[in-house]
């Protein structure tokens, strides 16, 4: 690293004492320094400021412990980041309760939940002060030791990866480490690291996993947390990390990735507490991050000149207006700082999209007078398929499309293509090159019907999933003697009379009473410590039922109306409340948009599409199908559903199946 390595000896003996009894236990947590900074401390006896690779610090006479004495790995802080205060604070130190935090991010213990300052949802500050620190409940030691008390586990509250301006969109954790610069350097490394644990620890495998997969994130490795649960997480990360190094040793190294091992440690630190909450045994609680923006300790000069400005301001009333004002100065750099971030991130957004556009440019016509429409489509044909496993599961999807389509000429009823299906129809002659699954849409009595029908199937169901963060019902047609992830969406129209005013407002009234129930079930996960996007309501079963009251009461008074002229996307599947409305965001179409179906070719074989096709797409997308979608080359689902090798294996079984045995 080129740094002397110098053996600090400070030791502050009282801080490092057991002092934990039945009533009162020892907490420690722990704030990680850099070793390049004088940062500022918080004066609470349960903060204690460690410094990061202090075997590094050349530094004489500074008041604050390093993590190199005793058992340590200060050594490696580079490449482990604030782990090795964490690993120190393990090997060095008892107490009842450990934490961790960094010297600029604090978890807050106001009862306030502040303005989100970014992304990640925390609180900022200008700097750390005793009126700072005191907003959010870090001087009070005894508040905080009666709630830390009241948990097993206290952790960061999680954010949105979409949220985070990457180009393009993260929708998953990994999706997040790959493509936020200077993080990690390649997917094999997220795939090492997973079979690490599947070897070594396999109790955190699906959660690591389904962390992998979750589009929310914590990261950050603030918590506070019990000993024997502090131990085991210690016992976890440590011996994957140690095991990643291991196999990294030939690996080069550039300035920004050379911390690669700590950012795994990360996706680590969010598996852990995932099994954790999965346990359904431990008493657990969110906060919010508050980010102290500059932290450098103040000089005396400096702290004279604040002290006088605070004498000025008592006596000068026109000096107090500067303060006020020199305030709101403060404040509005932080929203340009903001500002600055979100700006530069369109900006790498308007670049992509050119360069997409220059690289995908409309092919030259052959003629002249061959318009931009032909060319558009000319494109699309020559556009390549999918390839490796992304086809494969494809062409498993749509042996589950197809067996769909036999049964419903079976039984006399019909479908259309939906969504990017449609596109994927009418653009590729079947899936769009980056999509992995299929929609499709049918008339709500004709969806009963094949219902009713499958019912005596041992092989196939319409199974239903209840998402709680944005309230909808989903029905999707899969194998149920396979665990797999392959499956067909089916979205459902109603029958409507929107001539009738009455009718008009009855929907709506029950469209907000589902706005209500959704945001009720939302309260209860928060409660309940679950995050809203999981598709279960297995621990809200009288949530469920009201929502079920409130489908089946719709659809009587939508039912029977076949003379109506007008069809209505479902409540279930509505998930835009405020857009329920909206002629051109496909919510309500005349039934001569849809009927009669047409036929256009999707994998090989004829599939309905909406009569006014286009008008359907539009309404759906709000763009023209033939445009270029600013999704291009994004699998959304992917990491969601078939990141594991089992789920291919498994859709690898449905293609080589095909329609397996006779329909029922």
């Amino acid at each position: 690293m080129g740094i002397k390595k110098k053996q600090n000896t400070f030791s502050d003996a009282k801080k490092l004492q057991y002092h934990g009894n039945s009533e009162n236990p020892d907490i420690k947590i722990f704030v990680s320094h850099r070793i390049d900074l004088d940062s500022a401390t918080i004066d609470n006896p349960l903060y204690i400021p460690v410094r990061c690779g202090a075997v590094y610090d050349e530094r004489c006479n500074i008041p604050i412990l390093g993590d190199n004495t005793g058992d340590h790995i200060s050594e490696k802080r580079e490449s482990f980041c604030e782990y090795t205060v964490q690993y120190w604070a393990w090997k060095n130190c008892k107490a009842d309760y450990y934490g961790l935090c960094h010297y600029r991010r604090y978890l807050s213990f106001s009862d306030v939940m502040y303005p989100e300052w970014n992304e990640q949802r925390f609180a900022a500050e200008p700097d750390i002060s005793r009126k700072t620190a005191q907003k959010y409940g870090l001087l009070n030691s005894r508040a905080m030791i009666q709630e830390i008390k009241k948990y097993d586990v206290i952790s960061s509250i999680t954010y949105e990866t979409s949220n985070v301006n990457v180009t393009p969109v993260a929708y998953t954790v990994r999706d997040l480490f790959l493509r936020h610069p200077g993080l990690l350097t390649s997917n094999a490394d997220i795939n090492t690291m997973v079979e690490i644990v599947k070897e070594k620890f396999p109790q955190y495998y699906k959660p690591l996993k389904d962390e992998l997969n979750s589009p929310y994130h914590r990261g950050f490795n603030c918590f506070i947390m019990k000993r024997e649960l502090f131990n085991q997480m210690c016992e976890f990360e440590f011996g994957v990390l140690f095991e990643l190094e291991d196999r990294f040793k030939l690996k080069i190294w550039s300035d920004t990735s050379k911390r690669e091992i700590g950012y795994l440690g990360e996706i680590l630190y969010g598996a852990f507490i995932r099994w954790l909450q999965t346990e359904n045994i431990y008493r657990f609680k969110e906060k919010q991050i508050v980010l102290f923006i500059d932290t450098h300790r103040k000089k005396r000069s400096i702290q004279f000149y604040q002290k006088a400005k605070r004498m000025l301001a008592k006596i000068l009333p026109a000096y107090r207006c500067s303060l006020r004002l020199e305030q709101k100065f403060i404040q509005q750099q932080m929203l340009v700082q903001s500002l600055c971030s979100r700006i530069d991130t369109l900006s790498t957004e308007v670049r992509r999209l050119n360069q997409r556009e220059i690289s995908t440019f409309w092919i030259q016509p052959k003629h002249y007078e061959s318009d931009v429409a032909s060319c558009k489509r000319e494109f699309w044909s020559h556009y390549p398929k999918a390839e490796g496993d992304l086809r494969t599961v494809q062409k498993a999807n749509t042996v589950l499309l197809k067996t769909l389509k036999r049964i419903c000429d079976k039984i006399g009823v019909s479908f259309w293509m939906h969504g990017g299906s449609l596109i994927g129809a009418l653009r590729h002659e079947g899936f769009v090159p980056w999509d992995d699954d299929i929609d499709i849409a049918m008339m709500r009595a004709d969806y009963l019907k094949v219902q009713d029908y499958l019912a005596s199937s041992e092989m196939y169901a319409i199974t239903e999933y209840y998402y709680i963060g944005i309230g909808t019902k989903s029905y999707r047609f899969r194998r149920t003697d396979i665990d797999s992830n392959c499956f067909v969406d089916i979205f459902l129209y109603d029958n409507y009379n929107v001539s009738n005013g009455d009718a008009l407002v009855d929907w709506r009234q029950l469209t907000h009473y589902k706005a209500y129930l959704k945001k009720q079930a939302i309260d209860m996960c928060h409660d309940m410590n679950m995050h809203p996007h999981e598709p279960m309501l297995r621990e809200f079963p009288e949530l469920k039922e009201q929502l079920d009251t409130l489908f089946e009461k719709y659809i009587r008074r939508t039912q029977g109306e076949q003379s109506s002229k007008w069809v209505v996307w479902g409540i279930e599947n509505n998930y835009e409340d405020q857009r329920a409305f909206a002629w051109n965001h496909g919510r309500i179409f005349a039934k001569d948009d849809i009927f009669p179906l047409k036929e256009f070719i999707f994998e090989g074989e004829l599939f309905f599409v909406p009569s006014s096709y286009e008008k359907y797409a539009f309404a759906e997308y709000g763009i023209d199908y033939l445009e270029i979608p600013k999704n291009m080359g994004e699998s959304v689902h992917w990491n969601q559903f078939f990141a594991s090798s089992e789920q291919m294996d498994l859709a690898k079984q449905i293609l080589q199946d095909g329609i397996k045995g006779e329909l029922p």
